[in-house]
């Protein structure tokens, strides 16, 4: 078993690492061979591999030369590399006896387990052995000696690290021509970090015998050698602390501790007893140390006791608070005083004992405080604190962090890593690699867990990774090492497997989702707008769509690991039908801009079908790529049809918790609710999709829930988009569950989101997003057949291609299908849409003023597309065919002449421009509204002086089809300060127009140099300090570093100045806000720090970055004056920046 030693580990490991990492092997040139075969990959990647440019054949007799102390569990490891390499005969020969002088031989164990390997090393050319390396180093030599005998040495530091040569020996294998070879090396490798492995701490369903026995195989494979045994189901490490365990229960413990042993890896037996512990007592102490010496008994030799996820405010006895008084301080002193005694009672008593570990109550963090100031100065030494990194799951490790945690326990740290965890999101896989971690923390820490997922072999693609970082820091390549764990775990089947694992990605330690599938998206839509490389890229994308489609069969039927198919299922059946449906997507997409409606709606009515069976599983798979792609193809699919108008659609940034989809929050029905899968962030959002840019009015938002009274977004804003991309502000809200706003009249969006602007610990609930349309044409469907139940005549009508009018039986002579407009129109063109086996016959007639009915055409087949050739009409009708079968109508469409011939947007409306500098730019966004393709011409006209790019240019805005185009306007050096309008007009070939305007605020052009930075002379003050804590002191809002930050106490009228080194003029100020912004506040400037006179007003600030532009004359102080708080804390700024207006 590993040893974690009996001294304190941290510098004095990277100590022995420094000293052992320059020693070079010396190895003799090796003879020449032909055709030497490569050296595979070897992982975790060791330290030092050198290609001696020969190759070794494994002979079908083998010697294996032991000593009495070789390590079993390496020789096994030997012999199974011999049986795949068909070796026929294996003889076990002692190190005290001469070794065969035909075939390979191989040595195993180094000095203190093999008397042999040192001279057999030299024979074939190494003269440094292993000592001197760190526990699990090894020296493995593969070569032949000057008689051309083939040997192969390995050669371990200690037990471990000949257990570890024999793992890099199983992977120099490769076939070859006749028989399997070893390529000639020299190894000399170690760990980076002297502890490596997992933690089993997370929530939910816990792992199941087998799983445990399979990951512990796993762990000695990759060189990882510790496992801490801490499943939150098993009753006797927590709620029954102190009651031995019954034999059935130990048994299955037993079986653990020996496999573990078997594969080099220290099982730890993590006792939880904190929720009823009384520190002071000496009978809980004794309880604690005879449940040690029960698990000693069966072979446990490494012990924790965590302390986490407690109360340290509330004792379990009144003694502990007569001992120890109360407070975190308190607290400190009382844990160490029970993991001291424990420490001195059990761990010192017992020889072979590992260092004893805890879990500090306060674990996420490096702020000092009176609980870790306990633990620094009374907790022994010897005890191992573990720590989660900055976060419960930390997006990153850095070296300062790992040092900064070292130093404020003042103890040898143990990281708990929760990466690949999934407790908090258990409707996700986390399939990425380990990142996120710099290779420098291995000098301030003494190893560390990942706390891995539910399900157990899926956790293996990212144990592998953490294995291979942990091993060798400074060459760990995540997406490497990848890579090789999908091609280890998978077999032939890892390039399924990696489509799988790709499309189950991002996690909180990295965002990154679906990195081949997100630019093949991206590459298709933009071809897509433009028409440029659209076969290519629509190829590309249906070819990865098609991997997806065929991943579930092709894991099924070759990836050999009925557990890993058993605990993936939901997740590789969505796989499955996202690829499917995005197959049909592209299809329908590419028939639509083809024109041939009848292909598109064949595919569309596909699309839905699949569509609809992978929403039904409540996993998630590829989020934030495929639900958006999916979605955007329904509502460009919905505005080529002429469908959705007015039929809204849920959106949000978050996952969704079990089957509570954004769909909730538009279906009508307060009784239902989407429900977030986790805490909002800054960013994260919820809101309303239209399916096309229209007039608003009010907007009722309705969140929480009775039972989850404080789910919803906390602080806030409500914004509006004409394009996704560009937002505008309505209003921000703080502690609000319920919200109703206007927007001013004239108002039009297709998108509605409240946006989160600051952190907070619950989740969000949204019964409710309503946004009343302004205008528009009603269609009111009536006449027979009677609906089938659970259809009615309004779904022919109602917006939404999925669903559909079902006639009960088939049509009479007579009867028909009569829609009614709420007002008369101009008709251009009708479509209809119909499925079913057999589709209906009809006469499609409209009604003219007078009242009479007119055909314009026949229903024929499933997509009918007729020219009404702009008549007046008041009314649409379908007079059934005697003969036709019972009508299943998804939508009558009506395509109105007086629409306008697009839909044209400015965001920003108002834009900032430098004379002489930046350009003021805003994104022009086009929506079409016709049923045919309308070319035109985009114009901006732009005053005298001003210059756009581009002031005209050529579209075609297909049917369906939406554009953003970047329009930036220059203001020429010299320009005035002001206001200047820019008319922004599509003209069609018709003659026809519509028309936007952007306004452009000229100022003066700013220099690049942030004047108010500490490095060019400028100092801070301000009216407070947060709890006068030292991290937040003025100083940090102008020293560069976006990580630091000022943050005042909780009141309004609170202020932030900065002295500058000279006066200046100043034209710009840019303010980046923490989480705690300014809703209201000035900008206020000073040539003596006492006369003051406002530059700029903020009224309705919503936090993040705020640009602020004016120009002030001889300002030696600068001030951000507050008038009203955005959260209810104070306000906080990771920098103010100050720039003058450039010479």
């Amino acid at each position: 078993m590993p040893r974690f030693g009996t001294r304190p580990l941290g510098l004095g490991v990277s100590a022995a690492i420094a000293v052992a990492s320059p020693v070079l092997l010396a190895v003799a040139p090796a003879p020449v061979s032909a055709a030497p075969v490569s050296v595979p990959r070897i992982w975790p990647t060791p330290q030092s591999v050198q290609d001696r440019q020969d190759q070794v054949p494994v002979t079908p007799n083998v010697a294996l030369v032991t000593g009495a102390q070789t390590d079993p569990s390496a020789v096994d490891v030997v012999r199974q590399v011999l049986a795949e390499a068909d070796v026929t005969r294996v003889v076990t020969v002692s190190d005290t006896q001469p070794a065969p002088d035909n075939g390979l031989v191989i040595y195993i164990g180094g000095p203190s387990e093999n008397g042999a390997s040192d001279q057999a090393l030299e024979r074939i050319g190494i003269a440094t052995d292993a000592a001197g390396l760190p526990r699990g180093g090894y020296v493995l030599g593969v070569g032949k000696d000057a008689d051309g005998k083939a040997k192969a040495v390995l050669d371990g530091v200690d037990p471990t690290g000949t257990f570890y040569a024999a793992q890099t020996l199983r992977q120099l294998l490769v076939a070859h021509p006749g028989r399997h070879m070893f390529p000639a090396v020299a190894v000399r490798d170690w760990p980076g970090m002297p502890l490596r492995g997992v933690i089993e701490g997370f929530y939910g369903q816990p792992w199941s015998q087998q799983d445990r026995l399979s990951q512990l195989e796993f762990y000695g494979r990759t060189k990882q050698n510790i496992y801490v045994y801490s499943p939150k189901d098993d009753p006797y490490l927590r709620s029954q602390w102190r009651q031995a365990y019954p034999p059935d229960k130990l048994s299955p413990i037993r079986q653990l501790v020996a496999t573990a042993e078997r594969n080099h890896v220290a099982f730890t037996y993590a006792l939880s007893p904190g929720l009823s512990v009384c520190y002071s007592s000496d009978t809980d102490e004794q309880a604690l140390v005879d449940k040690f010496q029960s698990l000693w008994d069966v072979g446990v030799r490494s012990f924790a006791i965590p302390l986490d996820d407690i109360s340290y405010t509330n004792w379990n006895c009144p003694q502990d608070a007569a001992k120890f008084g109360t407070g975190g301080g308190a607290a400190g002193q009382a844990q160490a005083f029970l993991l001291n005694r424990v420490q001195r009672d059990f761990i010192a008593t017992h020889p072979g004992a590992e260092r004893l570990q805890t879990v500090p109550t306060e674990y996420a963090d490096v702020n000092d405080s009176a609980y870790k100031s306990a633990l620094r100065g009374t907790l022994d030494p010897e005890i191992i604190v573990e720590w989660t990194g900055v976060g419960v799951v930390a997006p990153v490790i850095t070296t300062e962090q790992a040092n900064s945690a070292r130093q404020v326990f003042d103890h040898d740290i143990l990281v708990w890593d929760n990466y690949p965890v999934n407790d908090y999101v258990t409707n996700r896989l986390l399939l990425g690699p380990y990142v996120g971690r710099e290779p420098g923390i291995q000098e301030h820490l003494v190893g560390i867990t990942a706390n891995p997922m539910i399900q157990a072999e899926a956790s293996k693609i990212a144990e592998f990774t953490s294995a291979a970082f942990l091993w060798n820091p400074a060459t760990y390549d995540p997406a490497t090492a990848w890579i090789a764990a999908l091609q280890d775990l998978g077999g032939t089947a890892w390039p399924a497997l990696r489509v799988f694992a790709e499309n189950n990605y991002s996690s909180n330690i990295d965002p990154v989702e679906s990195p081949r599938l997100t630019p093949l998206i991206d590459e298709f839509w933009s071809a897509y707008q433009s028409g440029s490389g659209l076969d290519a890229a629509a190829a590309s994308i249906a070819d990865y769509f098609g991997e997806m489609a065929a991943a579930p069969a092709t894991l099924r039927s070759e990836l050999h690991n009925a557990a890993f198919l058993d605990e993936v299922e939901p997740w590789l059946n969505k796989l499955g039908l996202y690829g499917q449906a995005g197959q049909r997507a592209v299809l329908m997409l590419l028939a639509q801009r083809a024109g041939d409606g009848t292909t598109a709606w064949a595919q569309r009515q596909a699309f839905d079908a699949v569509r609809r069976q992978a929403a039904a599983v409540s996993q998630s798979v590829a989020p934030n790529v495929m639900p958006p792609f999916l979605e955007r193809a329904a509502a460009t699919s919905d505005r080529w049809l002429g469908t959705g108008e007015g039929r809204a659609s849920g959106t949000t940034s978050m996952g969704q918790w079990q089957a509570n989809s954004p769909a909730n929050m538009v279906d009508g029905d307060l009784s239902t609710y989407y429900w977030s899968n986790r805490a909002a962030n800054p960013g994260d959002s919820v809101g309303v999709d239209l399916g096309s840019v229209a007039e608003i009015g009010k907007i009722d938002l309705y969140m929480s829930k009775p039972t989850s009274p404080t789910d919803y977004v906390r602080r806030g804003v409500l914004e509006f988009s004409a394009d996704g991309s560009t937002w505008t502000p309505i209003a921000s809200y703080v502690d609000q569950p319920e919200i109703h706003a206007t927007v001013p009249a004239g108002t039009r969006a297709r998108y509605v989101r409240m946006r989160a602007t600051a952190a907070q610990g619950t989740w969000v609930v949204v019964r409710e997003f309503e946004v009343a349309l302004v205008g528009g044409t009603t269609l009111t469907a009536s006449g027979a057949p009677a609906a089938a139940a659970g259809s009615s005549l309004g779904e022919a009508v109602d917006g939404d291609a999925g669903s559909a009018y079902v006639a009960g039986r088939k049509p009479q002579s007579g009867e028909s299908l009569q829609v009614l407009l709420s007002q008369s129109r101009p008709l251009d063109q009708v479509v209809v849409l119909q499925s079913g086996s057999s589709v209906a016959t009809a006469a499609v007639q409209v009604r003219s003023s007078d009242g009479s009915w007119a055909t314009i055409g026949e229903l024929s087949g499933g997509y009918t597309q007729l020219s009404a050739g702009g008549v007046k009409t008041d009314a649409i009708r379908l007079a059934w065919r005697e003969g036709s079968p019972a009508p299943q109508i998804n939508e009558l469409i009506p395509w109105f002449a007086d629409a306008p011939l697009a839909d044209l947007s400015v965001a920003p409306a108002t834009a900032d421009a430098e004379a002489g500098g930046q350009p003021a730019t805003a994104a022009v966004h086009l929506a079409a509204t016709r049923a045919v393709n309308v070319a035109g011409t985009l114009t901006v006209t732009t005053p005298a002086g001003l210059v756009a790019q581009p002031a005209s240019q050529a579209i075609t805005l297909l049917r369906g089809q939406d554009q953003s185009i970047t329009v930036k306007v220059t203001a020429p050096a010299g320009t005035p300060t002001g206001s200047y309008d820019a008319p922004i007009t599509f003209t069609a070939s018709s003659g026809e127009r519509v028309s936007g305007a952007l306004t452009v605020n000229v100022y003066p052009k700013t220099s690049t140099t942030n004047v108010a930075l500490a490095a060019n002379g400028a100092t801070a003050t301000a009216s407070s300090t947060e709890e006068e804590l030292g991290q937040f002191t003025p100083d940090h809002a102008i020293d560069g570093d976006a990580s630091t930050r000022w943050s005042s106490n909780h009141t309004d009228n609170e202020w932030l100045r900065v002295e500058l080194k000279q006066p200046q003029r100043i034209g710009k100020i840019v303010l980046r806000w923490e989480a705690a912004y300014g809703k209201a506040y000035r900008i206020e400037t000073s040539p003596d720090g006492t006369t003051w006179t406002a530059a700029a007003a903020v009224t309705a600030g919503d936090g993040g970055e705020d640009v602020l532009r004016f120009d002030a004359f001889a300002a030696k102080f600068v001030r951000m004056q507050g008038v009203q708080r955005g959260t209810g804390y104070g306000y906080s700024l990771y920098e103010m920046e100050i720039y003058p207006i450039a010479p």
